[in-house]
């Protein structure tokens, strides 16, 4: 049950710089709430269950650390370490070094010029992610909780991105509104230096986007997820 606030304490810090005045407060009460109780019962009791902790906090460390600083430095090895500890965590650990890749490459789009310390990173996410697919694992019995259809996949993408309000996915924009709306300013001002908070921030959005994705087409007929 400590996995859960052990890493939403971590990251919470590491996203402060883009918090200022009446939004810094309104976060630390949203993260608090999210804290107060674990996600769900099973996530608590279920010892498999606990893989969906050790993969949030690899893929946050992973990201916070390895696209952002450079190849060689203590974070950015800790980075790696954490996207070699995650390839143990479940099927889906290829994710965060893609969403790392994607992250360097638009940094070093933003600032015209390709780092030696760059090709290294995504040398090493290109092989981390390469290697976490190789170690995926088909499970026959789980094909029948795939999304059978698109309408049906697209549902859930809407009860997915409408959480913690499943039962009004109709309305899922207006959860996502602070986001997105925070997405559309920094794409506008790209060309501008974004701050490494900024990149993480990105990265994390790319990755939580991916993963949702990736659980709404493998789980999207199961019915105990997000279904009325």
């Amino acid at each position: 049950a400590l996995l859960h606030p052990l890493i939403a304490v971590w990251l919470f810090p590491q996203l402060r710089p883009l918090l200022n005045g009446p939004a810094l407060w309104a976060a630390a009460i949203v993260f608090t709430g999210f804290l107060m109780l674990p996600l769900t019962w099973e996530n608590t009791l279920s010892a498999f269950q606990v893989q969906f902790y050790f993969l949030i906090g690899a893929a946050v460390v992973l990201l916070a650390y390895l696209p952002l600083h450079p190849a060689g430095s203590l974070r950015w090895w800790m980075g790696v370490a954490a996207g070699v500890f995650s390839l143990g965590s479940m099927g889906s650990a290829f994710i965060a070094p893609v969403a790392a890749i994607v992250v360097i490459s638009l940094k070093s789009w933003q600032r015209r010029a390709w780092s030696k310390s760059d090709t290294v990173s995504m040398l090493v996410c290109a092989a981390l992610a390469t290697t976490g697919v190789a170690l995926m694992v088909h499970i026959s019995v789980h094909d029948g909780l795939r999304a059978p259809n698109l309408a049906i996949f697209l549902n859930m993408l809407q009860r997915a991105a409408a959480y913690p309000w499943p039962h009004s996915y109709h309305f899922w924009f207006l959860v996502q509104a602070p986001f997105l709306i925070w997405v559309g300013l920094r794409i506008r001002e790209f060309r501008k230096p974004w701050s490494q908070p900024e990149w993480f921030a990105l990265g994390l959005a790319g990755w939580v986007a991916a993963q949702t994705i990736g659980l709404c087409y493998a789980r999207g007929n199961y019915h105990g997820y997000l279904a009325p």
